[in-house]
């Protein structure tokens, strides 16, 4: 599927400020490490999850959260894309992304180590310890600080 130039910097903008990039692991039987990527986008507009489910494909779930504030619970949605897509996307909408970049280009990588070869525990040791670090690569990109006291860098407003 082709996407045009502003679809692509689009999602990316959304990305950026209404989405998560991750690298998840856990443990397959008991056995081995299995991890798994994916960009997931939560919003409560209903067009914008249609947009992107239409356009790029992936996953559409329903939730309610609730939001301190708000009486009652509000109705979200996520988006969420893995695997294929991840890896049909993800180059696409890269070179736009600002603030997540490193994250998306994390996935990137991580998922350039899967193929058809390669399968849980008959993973080489080099691609377990790449997946690895790249896991824990972006976990602490999406970390808080870890000094509340540092402070933010400042924007000069013009005057």
């Amino acid at each position: 599927m082709n996407h045009t130039t502003t679809d692509l910097a689009y999602l990316a903008g959304i990305i950026d400020g209404e989405g998560s990039v991750s690298i998840h692991s856990t443990l397959a039987r008991r056995k081995f490490q299995v991890y798994v990527a994916q960009v997931i986008v939560v919003n409560s507009h209903v067009p914008l999850i249609d947009w992107l489910h239409s356009t790029f494909g992936g996953i559409v779930n329903v939730k309610s959260v609730s939001k301190k504030g708000f009486i009652g619970k509000r109705r979200c949605y996520t988006w969420t894309i893995i695997g294929y897509n991840l890896d049909r996307l993800l180059p696409l909408v890269s070179p736009y992304m600002i603030v997540k970049k490193q994250q998306v280009d994390s996935v990137i990588e991580f998922r350039g180590t899967f193929g058809n070869a390669l399968h849980g525990r008959d993973l080489p040791d080099d691609v377990k310890q790449l997946r690895n670090s790249l896991c824990l690569k972006v976990k602490a990109l999406n970390a808080p600080p870890t000094d509340p006291s540092t402070p933010l860098p400042l924007v000069a407003l013009a005057h």
